[in-house]
């Protein structure tokens, strides 16, 4: 249990998409994700927590609550906990599309430019 607490906590810390100015780049929005009980948890669910005014997720469409689905094309829900960690090195420029659930459950695709 202290294990998948931990996982949790570390996931939720380092899946913030957003980044320090001048190291990487900024998508400008964070999540927070729900793992699977299993021996090697997967992810259940990643859902967008907050969106940065004036941020590449702001100007993609996103919302607080949007369910990510996808990354460049990779299924989000049933992938490694850590499969998400190299999304919060992305570089300024670096384009994502990410597929995501609305929560009236429409699906939209958002396009983001690192800043």
């Amino acid at each position: 249990m202290r294990l998948k607490a931990w996982l949790v906590a570390v996931l939720l810390i380092s899946a913030s998409f957003s980044a320090v100015a001048g190291e990487k780049g900024h998508l400008g929005f964070t999540v927070s994700a729900s793992l699977s009980k299993s021996l090697v948890p997967k992810l259940v669910k990643v859902a967008v927590t907050a969106v940065a005014p004036g941020s590449a997720g702001e100007q993609a469409g996103l919302l607080p609550g949007d369910e990510i689905l996808e990354v460049n094309g990779k299924a989000v829900p049933g992938a490694s906990a850590f499969s998400l960690m190299p999304m919060r090195n992305v570089a300024r420029g670096e384009h994502l599309v990410l597929k995501v659930k609305r929560s009236a459950g429409s699906v939209a695709r958002a396009d983001l430019v690192a800043r």
